[in-house]
């Protein structure tokens, strides 16, 4: 199942962790051994194409600060700038 809904998903989605999750993973896994209704297949190229957008909103944020720090890494438990 997840190898064919995960087919048409962005690889920045798909990769894209959160603290320790992988969200569109974490999100298959807890609809694992059980059919997904109509609204769930609809639901999840939405998730999928909102985590893209952030991931390249944040690296543009990133690009912007210009430091080498990056602030994705600092609201997600990494290094803190000094």
């Amino acid at each position: 199942m997840t190898s064919s809904i995960s087919k048409g998903c962005h690889s920045l989605a798909w990769e894209m962790q959160i603290g320790s999750h992988q969200p569109l993973c974490k999100w298959l896994q807890d609809r694992r051994d059980r059919v997904l209704t109509h609204a769930e297949l609809q639901h999840y190229p939405m998730v999928a194409q909102a985590l893209t957008q952030s991931v390249v909103i944040l690296d543009t944020i990133d690009n912007m600060v210009g430091d080498g720090e990056s602030l994705w890494l600092e609201t997600n438990g990494g290094p803190a700038q000094s």
